[in-house]
């Protein structure tokens, strides 16, 4: 059994040197294996056993041998340290370890979902230390995680706080000419609802009025200002704002010259 040590033993008719060979390789004593001679009696000994050591040994006396076939069975990898909750914040980065019985491969899972490495997402395994590392986290990265080795899993929970959006662009005062069009324009640290606003009074959609936002990028646009328009125009974002004036500058009336 895989872990476990097995010794190896034939007698001779009389004391003389002998090799021992794994398949066609020439086995020495070392950290694992001890080879031992009293008399006629030979012996090897494999201690730790590992999968790997399964295979034809031959014990060989000039042109006598004997051989024998081993196998080793293995013994299923178990979690020795399991995954533990863990909390970040959204931007940070979060690392998930645990540790198996012995060095075998494994599959990191975001609830049924197998996860592979990529540009945010780092699987790394040295020897039995298996390591998860998230970085630039989002909020939708909060779940849970499973480190699963064959018929054994460990699993733990990631929660992320999130950041509140910033303006990172503010509004700026902007004037119009009256039946023209009018923009402001802000700009956020991420990618988060905001509500418009001309004073306490929040703004919709309409014919004159559109709400855009291309990712962190905010736009209010009015078509058709009127002299009414004129005031000062808010973009919330949870308790964010940031606000303008917007000033309307009326059209130049021009007589009509007679003939």
């Amino acid at each position: 059994m895989e872990g476990a040590t097995t010794t190896l033993r034939c007698e001779l008719s009389k004391a003389v040197p002998v090799e021992w060979k794994k398949g066609s390789e020439t086995l020495r004593a070392g950290d694992r294996v001890s080879l031992r001679q009293d008399g006629t009696v030979c012996e090897l000994e494999i201690r730790d056993l590992a999968v790997a050591d399964a295979g034809e040994y031959s014990c060989v006396c000039g042109q006598e041998r004997t051989s024998a076939t081993m196998t080793v069975r293995a013994v299923p990898a178990k979690f020795t340290k399991s995954l533990r909750n863990e909390e970040a914040t959204e931007g940070a980065t979060a690392m998930l370890r645990c540790e198996l019985s012995k060095a075998v491969p494994v599959e990191w899972m975001k609830g049924s979902e197998t996860l592979r490495a990529g540009a945010r997402v780092s699987l790394r395994q040295d020897g039995t230390a298996c390591e998860l590392e998230i970085c630039g986290l989002a909020v939708e990265d909060a779940g849970e995680y499973s480190c699963v080795c064959g018929q054994e899993r460990t699993s733990a929970t990631l929660t992320i706080q999130a950041v509140p959006a910033k303006f990172t662009k503010s509004l700026r005062k902007e004037e119009a000419t009256e039946g023209g069009t009018a923009k402001l324009c802000c700009r956020l640290s991420k990618v988060a609802p905001v509500e418009w606003r001309k004073g306490s009074k929040t703004l919709r959609a309409g014919d004159r009025v559109s709400l855009r936002q291309d990712g962190n990028m905010c736009e209010l646009e009015i078509r058709g200002v009127a002299m009414e328009d004129a005031g000062e125009y808010s973009c919330v974002c949870g308790q964010e704002r940031t606000s303008a004036m917007l000033t309307v500058r009326g059209k130049d009336h021009v007589w009509p010259h007679g003939p």
